[in-house]
């Protein structure tokens, strides 16, 4: 992968995020909780054991986040219409099926295991 935006940041997820970065990519974090309010350009936030040649950017670490996240969102907009990064899409429900995309998001319902990688996509 040349991207991996984190829109959640959990613990530990920018480290499982290295395995799919190629050197060159990017990590990007707009996250939630204690990495929003510390604004941590450190770990756990961002990787502790990053790949050589990954940028990991922390959108909260800026004194003027704001705006710097405005920014950055508009710069990743731009790189969707160019067509240079792609989302990679798990599975498509119509809105009928919402509860089961509602599971598979979850893992499958209420102490389920499988997992998924990508996007859940509703339809109208």
């Amino acid at each position: 992968m040349d991207y991996v935006y984190d829109n959640y940041g959990e613990e530990g997820t920018a480290d499982v995020a290295m395995r799919t970065i190629r050197p060159g990519g990017v990590y990007l974090l707009l996250p939630h909780g204690e990495c929003f309010s510390s604004r941590a350009q450190a770990p756990p936030c961002i990787s502790a054991d990053p790949k050589p040649g990954v940028a990991q950017y922390n959108y909260f670490t800026w004194p003027d986040y704001v705006a710097y996240s405005q920014m950055g969102l508009g710069e990743m907009a731009g790189m969707f219409d160019a067509g240079q990064l792609t989302p990679r899409i798990d599975s498509m429900y119509p809105m009928a099926d919402i509860a089961e995309a509602f599971n598979r998001s979850a893992g499958n319902g209420a102490g389920g295991t499988s997992s998924h990688y990508g996007k859940i996509v509703i339809t109208m």
